[in-house]
């Protein structure tokens, strides 16, 4: 058995009988001295292993520091946004395949532009991409693929048909991701909503919160005719909005409970994006974000959101002191400790992100790690942006409308 005091060498289970036996029967003092002898025994061991130095007065260790981070990962979104990207899409999954590091892959949504049909044989020619994924791959839905398929341009679709669609398409096994090794996760399955997703891997708490643009499905589908929110779209958004507030509640809480060095959040909803076409009537966000912020103030480690939908590479602290979006989401206190991060993507996207956990000192956890330079506040994964493999760009791709 390795750990940090040094090699202990397995005992066979057979043994461990006799062993129980001896240590019932063997007086209190004898058992503190062989204890101490033993840890002092194993400590030297550990020493010499690791160059230590050490004496009958004291003991002086420097850690190693591990190249190899503990945890690899890759996010990708808004793409692909064009017929090009659409063909290329296959040759960015080897590139990120090619990676040996990664656990696994987080796509944010928007496997298509916003004003492009949303056809289930579409959506079945990218699902046929993603699962060229060695890994497990984690998808999140974007507005683009559902949402906004009430467009004229996106063929006049009732959105609630085409989000059951992408639930029939890209989530048919709840429970489990898509990719050639599918990871294992917990699932709002039993609430219809297989798509929202948690897991746990590295000291770190991660969950997919299906939290899309255009207002969270609260603008009108004015290609259908209509001018307000309809009925039936204002209830499966409030219950989806509760469940992902309940998840965003659980998964800090777990966190918070098991010392766990970062909580993640994917999302497609860019929802600290100014000006943005995602964020036009913001009170959509506001009971998440207040959710989030209530979060912070009960978990000491980063909470990381990572989104896409604003098509460009930013990595902030939206909520820290002297931010607007303090007011714009009624926030009385600041909550610096949230970290945005989202990636490029639609026609313009350069490539895909690669967060990394270094590995750290004994005593993990929020309290212990290591700081950042932000204030003193903590930032521990590590973000790489890894350029996709070139594609050309016709005249008529490039046509394509964002969305």
């Amino acid at each position: 058995m390795a750990g940090w005091l040094g090699t202990i060498p397995d005992v066979p289970e057979g043994r461990w009988v006799g062993v129980k036996r001896w240590l019932r029967a063997a007086p209190l003092t004898v058992l503190i001295g062989v204890t101490l002898g033993v840890v002092g025994l194993a400590m030297a061991i550990g020493a010499a292993e690791r160059g230590w130095t050490t004496s009958t007065a004291s003991v002086t260790a420097t850690r190693p520091v591990t190249a190899e981070p503990v945890l690899t990962f890759a996010v990708i979104g808004d793409v692909p946004y064009t017929p090009a990207q659409l063909a290329a899409l296959p040759g960015w999954i080897d590139q990120i395949n090619a990676d040996p590091k990664l656990a696994f892959t987080v796509h944010l949504g928007d496997i298509k532009a916003g004003s492009t049909p949303c056809t289930s044989d579409y959506f079945r020619a990218v699902r046929s991409a993603f699962d060229r994924f060695r890994g497990p791959l984690v998808f999140t839905p974007g507005d683009n693929e559902w949402t906004d398929c009430h467009r004229t341009s996106a063929g006049e679709f009732d959105p609630l048909e085409r989000l059951a669609a992408l639930r029939s398409i890209f989530f048919p096994t709840p429970g489990r991701t898509l990719g050639q090794a599918p990871l294992e996760v917990g699932s709002l399955a039993g609430q219809g909503m297989p798509e929202i997703a948690s897991w746990r891997t590295a000291g770190v708490s991660f969950a997919a919160l299906h939290v899309v643009g255009s207002d969270d499905d609260l603008r009108p589908w004015t290609g259908r005719g209509e001018k307000t929110a309809t009925a039936a779209q204002r209830a499966e958004q409030t219950a989806r909005s509760a469940a992902v507030r309940a998840l965003v509640d659980t998964t800090i809480d777990t966190a918070a409970r098991s010392n766990d060095r970062a909580v993640v959040f994917f999302l497609q909803a860019d929802m600290f994006a100014a000006g943005e076409e995602e964020t036009t009537d913001p009170t959509a966000y506001q009971a998440l974000v207040q959710t989030l912020a209530a979060g912070a103030a009960r978990y000491a480690g980063p909470i990381y959101l990572v989104n896409g939908g604003s098509h460009t590479f930013a990595h902030t602290r939206p909520l820290e002191s002297g931010s607007e979006w303090l007011a714009t989401y009624g926030l009385s206190r600041p909550a610096p400790s949230i970290i945005r991060v989202a990636v490029d993507g639609s026609e313009k996207a350069t490539g895909w992100l690669r967060f990394s956990l270094p590995a750290e000192e004994a005593g993990a956890g929020p309290s212990f790690a290591a700081l950042g330079s932000s204030g003193g506040l903590r930032d521990p994964l590590a973000i790489t942006q890894v350029p996709f493999r070139s594609v050309s760009t016709s005249p008529a791709s490039a046509a394509q409308p964002a969305g």
